[in-house]
């Protein structure tokens, strides 16, 4: 697998994504794959007009995400996979999927969820499913807003 970045962003496509990550890693690809907005055309259609024209974007399923990795789609030109939450991370790796390291973005605050960074908030499941990816998996996850802000380790605030 050549993917360059794999993000938890509940917000998939918005600035700090396209200015940021994707012009710092030359992306020429970026995949979301989350459930429901694969089958949301409002949003997918917001997605795409969010998206530069240089940049291909393909809006999927986990399911469909795993089975394109797997089948080299995203080999060969710099590609940003984001995801909404640690449990389609957790998906993905038992399709079989190998990752080595997980950018945790932004996951909004609601009342269930404990506020971990400014634009982190988790609940007691989606902690647990971190430590099930680092322990189980040998996966890094990293807190990084941008491509030139400090790592901190997710595990060390959980």
């Amino acid at each position: 697998m050549a993917i360059d970045l794999i993000r938890i962003d509940d917000r998939f496509i918005h600035g700090l994504v396209i200015i940021g990550w994707a012009r710092a890693l030359r992306c020429k690809q970026i995949v979301v794959a989350n459930d429901k907005v694969a089958k949301n055309e409002p949003q997918k259609k917001l997605m795409r007009i969010a998206t530069p024209d240089e940049i291909k974007i393909f809006i999927v399923t986990i399911n469909e995400a795993a089975d394109l990795i797997k089948k080299g789609q995203f080999d060969i030109l710099p590609t940003i996979l984001l995801i909404s939450n640690p449990k389609d991370a957790l998906q993905l790796v038992q399709e079989g999927i190998s990752i080595k390291n997980i950018n945790v973005g932004g996951m909004k605050f609601t009342p269930d969820r404990k506020q971990l960074f400014p634009s982190i908030s988790m609940n007691d499941e989606e902690m647990q499913v971190c430590r099930q990816l680092a322990a189980n998996y040998g996966i890094e996850l990293e807190v990084r807003t941008s491509p030139e802000s400090p790592a901190a380790n997710l595990l060390d605030h959980i």
